[in-house]
């Protein structure tokens, strides 16, 4: 999203946090979320929107994790902060067309799985909240 054409967000914040991963000594990695329209079936109009989606279900959490303490950024950070509730997993799915055969059951599946996972970074995300605190 960041830089991208239709996105109102500066490629800077990008930027800071790739220069912030060289200074680091230890193994680092990068995980990108790249919506690819074609692979999953959707318009690519739609691409910013379906990561966008991606991010509001819970199905991608935005975070860093630093000298193991996790933390939420961005969107996700604002979202836990909040108590914002996720947007179901069918406002993303149903836009992509690689899921079309998907039953019912295994979206089903999927919720709960991207659910768990969500309320797993919540917790990491509080725990090195009062960590940090503990520390000041």
């Amino acid at each position: 999203e960041f830089g991208s054409p239709t996105s109102r967000t500066p490629l800077k914040p990008a930027i800071i946090n790739f220069s912030n991963v060289s200074s680091v000594s230890s193994l680092a990695t990068i995980h990108i979320l790249a919506p690819c329209p074609p692979g999953w079936g959707f318009s690519t109009k739609d691409t910013v929107k379906i990561g966008r989606l991606c991010i509001e279900s819970g199905m991608f959490a935005l975070y860093e994790n630093e000298d193991r303490n996790f933390r939420l950024t961005g969107k996700s950070a604002k979202m836990a902060h909040d108590g914002t509730k996720l947007k179901p997993i069918s406002e993303c799915i149903d836009a992509q067309g690689r899921f079309a055969n998907a039953t019912e059951e295994q979206l089903n599946k999927l919720q709960q799985w991207t659910s768990f996972g969500w309320e797993q970074c919540v917790q990491r995300d509080l725990a090195n909240q009062r960590e940090v605190l503990g520390k000041h």
